[in-house]
């Protein structure tokens, strides 16, 4: 009986190889489904009128940064604070 290509593939392969390649395929998924959320809430703040609107500070978000990212929820000055560990302020 001939092996198919996959079959001789996975032959060849360490458990060790498998399991690294499952850890892969399973950080990717993960990945991808966290995406596929936050563009679902991008789209669901079009619908509810409150798109661009920095979800911290209800500042505006730049045109720029949201042509880079649609799904940003934060205004360049909330984001740098947020990376430095700042406290919103009061």
């Amino acid at each position: 009986m001939e092996l198919t290509k996959a079959e001789d593939a996975m032959n060849r392969m360490s458990g060790a190889d498998i399991l690294e390649l499952e850890v892969a395929l399973r950080n990717a998924r993960d990945s991808a489904a966290r995406r596929l959320r936050e563009i679902d809430e991008a789209l669901k703040r079009i619908d509810y009128g409150v798109a661009g609107i920095c979800v911290d500070c209800g500042g505006y978000i730049q045109c720029e940064q949201l042509r880079a990212d649609p799904t940003t929820t934060l205004c360049a000055t909330c984001r740098a604070r947020r990376q430095n560990g700042r406290p919103l302020p009061s």
